[in-house]
This record gives C-alpha cells, structure tokens and sequence, in this order.
C-alpha cells in the first residue's frame, strides 16, 4: 500500500469510528435527557408535555452535531461527519432516517426534519470559519435557539426576534462554555463587554477562555439594559428558552461568586437545587406577563 493510500484509508477509519453508528435496523431509542439541575434540564422542564420528546431529540443532536469541536477533530474527519449528518437530514425529510434517535421521532419527523436541517448548515458554516477548530459553535448555538423557538411557537417567526433569539443561543453556549471550565481563579473580568455581543465581547480569549465563551453575562446585562430580551408579545410562548438563559446565568454567576470567595472547590451546597427552582420559576412567572428580567449582578458588568 502506498503512503498515500495508507493516509486516505486511515483517514477513513478514523471518520467511520467518529461517525454515529446507525443502521436501517436499529431500533428507536430515545434521545438521552441533559443532565439533571442543568439549565437544559430546566428548559425542558418549563416546555409543553407534547414538546418535550421533540426538544429533547434537537438538543441531543446539537450536541451531536458539535462533538466534532468538542473532540477537536481534524477537518477533514469533522466534514465527512457533517456530510453524514446532511444526508442524514435528506432521509429524514423523505421520511426514510437510519439514526435511532429520529426513528424515535416518528410522528413528528416533518418537524424535526424542517429543524435539523439549518443545525446541520449552521455547523457546516461554523467549520467554513475555522470556529470549530477551537471547539466554538457560534453559528450552531445561535440557531439551536431559533429552531427550539419555532418548535414552541408553531408558527413562523419575524426576522428580528430570530436575531434576538440567536444572539440568546449565542450567550447560553458562552454560559456552558465557561460552565465547562471548572473552577477558575477569578470571575470578574477586567474589561467591559463591546457591542460585539457574546462571542467577540469583553476580556480576549486566553487563560483557557475560549473565543466564542467571552463575557457573556456582561453582554446579557448591557442588553437588558437596552431593552427587553424578546419581544413581550414572545414571551409566554418562548418562556422555556428565557428560563434557559435565566439558569444558566444564574449557575454562573454563583460559581463566579464562589471563586472570589476562593472556595471554588467546596462541595455544592444542598440548596443549589432548591434556589436554581425559584430561579426557574421565577423567570417563567415574568414571562407570562412579557416582563422577564434576569438578575446580573452589577460586579459582572
């Protein structure tokens, strides 16, 4: 076997070991739920029963979608998964899917096909602009939000409140990004958030911040202080995406808290549960009003 041959065949195996392991007779299996406590977890939690199943199935597979970032694949083993993912996504519009979770999804395939689809391009141009490579998804992120927002509403959304609600997704994947991290040895930055918005705002990356994960609740505080997240008429309907972002950036923020008290490597407390609830609740109370605001402290921004 030639160098060259050897190269291309190892290349191959690597993509077929990275690639999902699917066959036209695998049985369904239901998608795997986010960890409990998470903010996901609380996204699905405040979700319509009959959106859950449909939900859950489009977080695991943007999370599928970026593993490539996440195991930081070589590029060419990242575009053949993708390549996989889009043809993917054409058998599942021809009602025809071969990974198991979507053959779970059987009466809303339609649905999720018209979902999956812009995860599959929105990854593609996150790999196009070297994104990946780092392990951001700025383009993924943001439209996991819009693609969970037409799911809850059932209806078309205005171009606007799809611009707000990809620059939400773009936030809470900074908030996990940095959740990601562990304990870290300050929170508070030194610079102010730019009008970049999360993913070029605030301190540069560095000191195992990656770009993408910068300052956003800096960013989440300027923007409340402009004006309301979404639009209020949106709220009720698209409260599980606010409560979303309210958790995660309240978990945040309390590890922030934690490790400028230099206790970041305490156990959590037994009440984390109890005050990530009220949280929760809270924000999906002001929701319902078209009132939601999110509490940043004035430290982290």
């Amino acid at each position: 076997m030639t160098p060259g041959a050897r190269t291309a065949s190892t290349a191959a195996t690597a993509a077929a070991r990275s690639a999902p392991a699917t066959s036209p007779v695998t049985a369904p299996v239901t998608a795997p739920a986010p960890p409990p406590g998470s903010a996901r977890d609380f996204m699905l939690l405040y979700s319509p029963p009959p959106r859950r199943g449909l939900l859950r199935t489009l977080l695991a597979l943007a999370t599928e979608l970026a593993a490539g970032g996440a195991r930081r694949l070589d590029q060419g083993i990242a575009r053949l998964r993708l390549e996989w993912w889009d043809e993917e996504a054409r058998r599942l519009a021809a009602g025809t899917p071969t990974h198991p979770w979507l053959r779970d999804q059987r009466r809303d395939q339609a649905e999720l096909s018209a979902a999956l689809a812009p995860l599959v391009q929105a990854c593609v141009q996150d790999l196009a602009s070297e994104e990946l490579t780092a392990g951001a998804t700025p383009q993924l992120a943001g439209q996991l939000f819009v693609q969970s927002a037409l799911l809850l509403a059932g209806a078309p959304l205005a171009p606007a409140a799809r611009q707000a609600l990809a620059a939400l997704g773009r936030c809470v994947a900074g908030l996990e990004e940095l959740a990601s991290l562990g304990p870290r040895p300050s929170p508070l930055p030194e610079t102010r958030a730019s009008a970049g918005g999360p993913a070029g705002a605030g301190v540069p990356a560095g000191a195992g911040v990656p770009a993408g994960a910068v300052a956003p609740l800096i960013w989440l505080r300027s923007q409340q202080l402009a004006g309301p997240l979404l639009e209020p008429t949106l709220q009720p309907t698209l409260a599980p995406l606010l409560v979303w972002v309210a958790v995660a950036a309240h978990q945040e923020q309390r590890r922030g808290r934690r490790a400028a008290r230099k206790s970041a490597t305490i156990a959590p407390s037994p009440l984390d549960g109890f005050v990530d609830n009220i949280v929760a609740w809270r924000c999906a109370r002001g929701a319902v009003r078209g009132a939601v605001r999110i509490a940043i402290d004035e430290r982290f921004g």
